[in-house]
């Protein structure tokens, strides 16, 4: 008698791509990657692109490869607009982050989207360290940090980003106790979290390991 060959359950997993602004440094960009590490736990892998002014000039642009990965992530034409910008991003730009159905027709993409810009996010005249929509793309900005040694620098850059991934993958971000709390990445609140090393809690990380299951194993 043949023995059954029993397959494996794959564990949920999630993908999600970054698009970088054009002029973040290198070390800026390490920053955000090092906040990809906190997701490893949770199965969520991550790749990573430069923003092109190309895509957002009236000609069509030749479709290269890093053009057709922008344009294959959920909003990733807005999200590279936006990244790509070297003005603060006003009321008008950000609305459709947070209207009523402002994202019908993207849920064909085919992965997860972040942007990241040094420049400032503005919506309805206050400044914002980013804005998501859990399951579908955000924005992040490093402008918050600016001020702090490169350092703290650096160290709140990745705090901002790990908080708004996990807003990306399905926390609410009410928390009281850890960095997924709002408290924890507005104004001088991030150079204290960036002293801390503050982390994601235990019940942040069950409710993102519940949204990635709830998905049937993510968006590939």
């Amino acid at each position: 008698m043949t023995r059954a060959t029993v397959r494996p359950i794959d564990a949920p997993s999630a993908r999600v791509r970054l698009i970088f602004s054009p002029d973040l440094c290198t070390a800026e960009r390490r920053a955000v990657l090092g906040a990809t590490r906190a997701f490893a736990k949770f199965n969520v892998s991550f790749d990573h692109v430069r923003g092109q002014k190309s895509l957002v000039e009236e000609e069509t642009p030749r479709l290269g490869t890093a053009c057709a990965r922008i344009r294959r992530t959920r909003r990733g034409e807005e999200i590279n607009a936006m990244v790509v910008s070297t003005r603060a991003f006003c009321h008008e730009i950000t609305a459709p982050f947070s209207g009523e159905d402002p994202w019908a027709g993207v849920y064909s993409r085919s992965s997860l989207g972040m942007g990241v810009t040094p420049h400032e996010i503005v919506s309805g005249f206050n400044p914002y360290p980013g804005i998501v929509r859990t399951g579908e793309a955000g924005v992040v900005s490093t402008r918050p940090c600016i001020s702090l040694p490169f350092t703290q620098k650096l160290a709140g850059i990745q705090a901002v980003v790990t908080h708004y991934l996990g807003r990306l993958l399905g926390n609410g971000g009410d928390c009281k106790d850890c960095l997924m709390a709002a408290w924890a990445v507005h104004g001088h609140f991030i150079k204290e979290v960036a002293e801390s090393g503050l982390g994601i809690c235990a019940k942040c990380q069950d409710e993102i390991r519940g949204w990635i299951r709830s998905q049937g194993g993510g968006r590939a």
